[in-house]
């Protein structure tokens, strides 16, 4: 079983109309076989966080691209 614990922070990117998005995230196995079943969750968990930025990401590019309304 994975139990994961997620840190999302933003952070202002000085001088620059932006922002820093982190993801963190803390995980641990309990199994009868936890070094095995590490790796496999070290690698789900990132591509998850992956995914997760992609989607920022785009969406973020996606607003910059479009005109801003009042």
């Amino acid at each position: 079983m994975i139990f994961p614990r997620n840190v999302d922070e933003l952070h202002p990117i000085d001088g620059r109309r932006g922002t820093w998005l982190v993801l963190r995230s803390r995980h641990r196995t309990s199994t009868h076989f936890n070094g095995y079943a590490d790796w496999w969750a070290s690698r789900i968990m990132r591509s998850i966080q992956e995914n997760i930025l992609q989607v920022h990401k785009r969406r973020a590019e996606r607003r910059l691209r479009e005109p801003m309304t009042p």
